[in-house]
């Protein structure tokens, strides 16, 4: 399930939906930065940061996993 979470409204029913990510912890997290190179000057600027972590938690008596995604050039968060 792939679900952009843009608002209060969307963090809510994140953490309801996975009951807060209780009892969990992370598994994985990676940092992606992308550059551009400014021809006119000759430097590199920030061209965005990607943020990505996984975590394992228990809902329900089941084991599951939340791949977190956040994108710092949309400010979206995917789950």
């Amino acid at each position: 399930m792939k679900y952009h979470v843009v608002n209060i409204e969307d963090v809510r029913w994140l953490l309801g939906h996975t009951g807060g990510f209780r009892g969990g912890y992370v598994t994985d997290v990676q940092v992606s930065k992308r550059r551009l190179l400014d021809e006119a000057s000759g430097r590199e600027v920030p061209a965005g940061t990607t943020v990505t972590v996984v975590i394992r938690y228990r809902i329900r008596q089941m084991v599951r996993v939340a791949k977190l995604t956040i994108d710092r050039r949309h400010g979206l968060l995917d789950v």
